[in-house]
C-alpha cells in the first residue's frame, strides 16, 4: 500500500503578526526585575567571600598579624619540644647503658686503670727529651 505523497512545498517562514518583511520584530517584554533581597539571597556566597576578604584586608589586619605571630611562636615551641624529647631519649639510653656491666667495666678500665684477673697492664712510657734539645717558640720544651 502506497501512501499518497504530497509535493514538497517551498520553505517560507510565516510572518509574525504586525511585522512586515524587512522590519525588526517588536522587543519582547522583560520579566519583572527581582527585588534586592532576592538578588542577595541568590548571590549570598559571593557577598560572604567579599565581606571576609575586606575584613581580612582592612579591619582584621591586626588580628591576622597577631594570628601569624602566634602561629610562628607555636611552631618554634613545638620544635623546642621535639628537641627536648630527643635529648631526653638520649639521656634515657645513657642511663640504661650505665646500668650494664659493660659500662661499669669500661669505666673502671678508663678512669681507674683496673684490669681483670689474669691481665697484665701495660703503660706506655714517653722518653725524656735529651739535654740539648731545641726549645719551642714559647720558651718551654718542644714536647707539649
Amino acid at each position: 500500500m502506497r501512501r499518497d505523497r504530497q509535493p514538497a512545498q517551498a520553505s517560507v517562514l510565516p510572518l509574525r503578526q504586525g511585522v512586515a518583511r524587512g522590519e525588526a520584530p517588536p522587543p519582547r517584554p522583560r520579566p519583572p526585575r527581582p527585588s534586592w533581597m532576592a538578588r542577595v539571597r541568590a548571590h549570598w556566597p559571593r557577598y560572604a567571600v567579599l565581606a571576609a576578604a575586606l575584613y581580612g584586608v582592612g579591619v582584621g589586619r591586626q588580628d591576622v598579624a597577631e594570628y601569624l605571630r602566634l602561629r610562628r611562636q607555636v611552631h618554634a615551641l613545638q620544635a623546642r619540644e621535639r628537641a627536648a624529647l630527643r635529648a631526653q631519649a638520649a639521656l634515657r639510653a645513657k642511663i640504661a647503658y650505665a646500668k650494664t656491666n659493660a659500662f661499669i667495666t669500661a669505666a673502671a678500665r678508663q678512669r681507674f686503670g683496673l684490669v681483670s684477673p689474669g691481665e697484665v697492664p701495660l703503660a706506655p712510657i714517653q722518653p725524656s727529651p735529651p739535654a740539648g734539645a731545641a726549645q719551642g717558640a714559647n720558651g718551654g720544651s718542644a714536647i707539649p
